[in-house]
């Protein structure tokens, strides 16, 4: 009975020590464990922070990149209404030295015009030779079957559009230099006439045929300013444009055709600047 007693205690003993030896085994394992979980932690806490100040790094260019952009449109924007504002003052500029050159060119033809006169005027004294049926009738002299003195009102009408049928003629026969100063002479005498802005129109038709494009626009520009009202002033901006192409003056050209368009909508001269119009594009 005693030695049962003695077996128990013995293994009671080993089963305690066992225990115990097993409690260190645990308590070194959940040592090393938790020496794990706190380096990870670590190693976690690293990576966070890392990426944390990745993130704020990306969030930061972003930023700099939408300031950017923004700073990029706003400069678009701006430099649109830039050029848009240097467009209407290029515009106005075109336009405010055209019509210096137009009266610029004027003033010349004028001049040379009087010149002109003057060195002819000592050959058209009388006395100089019989002067022609034509010519008597461009300077009021009487023809065959007129009578001399006061011309009445039938005869004044008949000499305008004998002057004015002659320089067509001219015209008609290829004969500009002649046209033009029978043209010029008719608007001298009759500057008031129903025929006047016609006149005024042909001249600058004898300008562009003899392809002296500068003094075609200066004659179509007279239409325009002394004929305001008169059925010329379409076609006197049209040829005037055509003139400035030959010259090769685009901008001069589109500014007037975009002009007869404008003033002019449902008239043939618009639709044939709205046709030159999309050749200039």
């Amino acid at each position: 009975m005693q030695r049962t007693i003695h077996v128990s205690r013995s293994t009671i003993f080993i089963f305690l020590l066992l225990f115990c030896l097993g409690s260190c085994v645990y308590d070194q394992e959940l040592t090393y464990l938790n020496d794990q979980i706190v380096a990870l932690e670590g190693r976690m806490t690293t990576l966070q922070e890392t990426m944390n100040g990745e993130l704020y790094t990306i969030q930061d260019k972003e930023a700099e990149s939408a300031t950017k952009i923004d700073q990029l449109v706003r400069d678009t924007i701006r430099l649109s209404e830039e050029v848009e504002d240097n467009g209407v003052v290029i515009r106005g500029i075109v336009e405010r030295d055209l019509s210096e050159i137009l009266f610029s060119l004027e003033a010349l033809t004028q001049k040379v015009a009087d010149l002109e006169s003057g060195i002819r005027r000592p050959y058209e004294q009388p006395g100089q030779g019989v002067p022609s049926a034509e010519n008597r009738a461009e300077v009021g002299s009487p023809i065959e079957g007129e009578e001399t003195g006061t011309e009445g009102p039938d005869e004044s009408i008949s000499t305008e559009q004998a002057l004015y049928n002659a320089s067509k003629d001219s015209f008609d026969q290829g004969r500009f230099e002649e046209s033009i100063e029978g043209f010029k002479r008719f608007l001298e005498r009759y500057p008031k006439s129903g025929l006047a802005d016609n006149a005024q129109y042909w001249v600058g038709e004898c300008y562009m045929a003899l392809k002296q494009y500068d003094r075609a626009i200066a004659a179509y520009e007279e239409v325009k300013k002394k004929y305001p009202e008169g059925n010329k002033v379409p076609d006197a901006m049209l040829k005037q444009a055509m003139a400035f192409l030959e010259k090769g003056d685009e901008t001069g050209a589109r500014i007037l055709l975009k002009r007869i368009v404008s003033a002019f909508p449902e008239s043939d001269q618009a639709k044939v600047s709205e046709q030159r119009l999309e050749t200039l594009k």
